[in-house]
């Protein structure tokens, strides 16, 4: 459908599209630069309750390597139908990464969503927090106000597209403060974390930390914020990330 002028949209859950499709994604979507649309479900540890085998912590690692894809984790339901719909104009292919349960809305309205540039939630010049996805964007809004109360300042970036990445953000931020911490419902290695430390080691290097999932099946059952927590992937985290830091 895609080859004949169509934009197709697909839906799935995400350890199905990331891995056991990977070979078709990489050859026949991304590989021909279709714009097939690739809206995933149950991303992250989002479907913790059912186990190792269905959480999606390496996907965003494996779908950001392939050739002309643009990856997006929208922060909620209202970033979701703006990250859609600007999808409309966009040739070549896309990989949407949502949740499976309500989560906070972070917007209580639409704005001007532009894909690949970053969104300031707060400000701050002591550390950067750059979260993506619903319940890391919550987390480092949680960990701004208590640092603030402590007199830190930390910026709240939304890295709703990790790729392509928002370099002059991430520059930006590794300039003006004292280092940077990733957060994300992922692995520590490869996803947007690794996209960061990617971007300020050629531009911009800075001290980076980056809050994920460890190496190894995560063997917990529980919701997705409970399995964050257990995975360090917390406000308490965050909090003490930033005062490490700053001292």
């Amino acid at each position: 459908m895609a080859a004949a002028g169509r934009i197709p949209f697909v839906n799935t859950i995400s350890s199905f599209a990331a891995a056991r499709a990977c070979e078709q994604l990489k050859i026949d979507v991304a590989g021909n630069n279709l714009p097939v649309r690739v809206v995933v479900t149950h991303g992250g540890l989002s479907a913790g309750h059912y186990g190792p085998t269905h959480h999606a912590v390496e996907d965003v690692a494996i779908v950001r390597t392939m050739p002309h894809l643009t990856v997006i984790v929208p922060a909620d339901a209202v970033e979701t139908e703006l990250a859609v719909r600007a999808t409309s104009g966009l040739g070549g292919p896309v990989f949407i990464r949502l949740g499976r349960s309500a989560t906070p809305l972070v917007y209580q309205a639409p704005y001007d969503f532009t894909i690949g540039r970053a969104v300031p939630l707060r400000p701050g010049d002591d550390v950067a927090i750059v979260a993506c996805g619903a319940y890391p964007v919550n987390l480092a809004l949680e960990a701004h106000d208590r640092l603030a109360a402590a007199g830190i300042g930390a910026r709240v970036l939304n890295m709703h597209t990790v790729k392509p990445i928002d370099v002059a953000a991430l520059v930006a931020a590794a300039e003006q403060t004292r280092g940077i911490i990733t957060i994300e419902d992922h692995l520590r290695c490869g996803g947007m974390g690794g996209a960061v430390c990617e971007v300020v080691s050629e531009h911009r290097p800075c001290p980076v930390r980056r809050l994920g999932v460890g190496d190894g099946f995560f063997d917990v059952v529980g919701n997705e914020l409970e399995l964050l927590d257990a995975a360090g992937v917390s406000t308490d985290r965050l909090v003490a990330e930033a005062n490490a830091l700053c001292r």
